[in-house]
């Protein structure tokens, strides 16, 4: 491989990530690259479990336009614990089934629940719950609000549920969904 002088550092880090991720033996992840201790970390994404308890409402304070901000209030249960802990465990016992290295962790702290391992970010969704019955939550099946004839709502906030991945095809397609039905609605008709 050839670089040109002033590109020598990049070059040469191109080349050797190459090297590491295709020539290697064993073969690593294309996420990770070899490191001198052998210990990498690990990531869990999934799904949490619907919780009533967890809400988002309006604060005491106020923005400098006087509208009142939002106070979330995030809560995990215990099934989302177990639930990852459980997930731990397998995972524990293929990669040693495999004989290909070991998980250490501290499963403890996952099945009390410690506030220290708590992800950050995520989706948050459901604040104005898709369902068919008003008492069960916000919008019904084309997004419009429950007893408000022409009040609708497009997102990830009407998901029932989060899922795993990023939830923006699904917001798209309900968007484009909503807008089908709102020109089927207005014979056509431009908003």
């Amino acid at each position: 491989m050839q670089c040109t002088i002033g590109y020598a550092p990049v070059c040469s880090f191109h080349f050797g990530l190459v090297l590491r991720r295709y020539f290697a033996h064993p073969r690593i992840s294309h996420v990770a690259l070899r490191n001198e201790t052998g210990v990498y970390p690990l990531d869990f994404n999934g799904e949490q479990t619907p919780n009533l308890e967890s809400r988002v409402s309006l604060a005491d304070t106020a923005d400098r336009y006087g509208v009142p901000r939002l106070k979330i209030d995030w809560r995990t249960s215990e099934l989302d614990w177990l639930t990852v802990s459980g997930m731990l465990h397998e995972l524990k016992r293929a990669v040693k089934g495999c004989g290909c290295g070991t998980i250490e962790d501290e499963e403890a702290r996952l099945i009390q629940g410690d506030g220290d391992i708590v992800p950050l970010g995520g989706h948050h969704i459901g604040t104005t719950r898709m369902s068919e019955n008003p008492n069960a939550g916000v919008v019904d099946g084309d997004g419009r609000v429950h007893h408000v004839r022409n009040l609708y709502v497009a997102g990830s906030v009407t998901f029932p549920t989060c899922g795993q991945p990023n939830p923006m095809l699904t917001i798209v397609a309900i968007a484009l969904r909503l807008a089908q039905h709102l020109e089927v609605k207005l014979d056509g008709r431009l908003i």
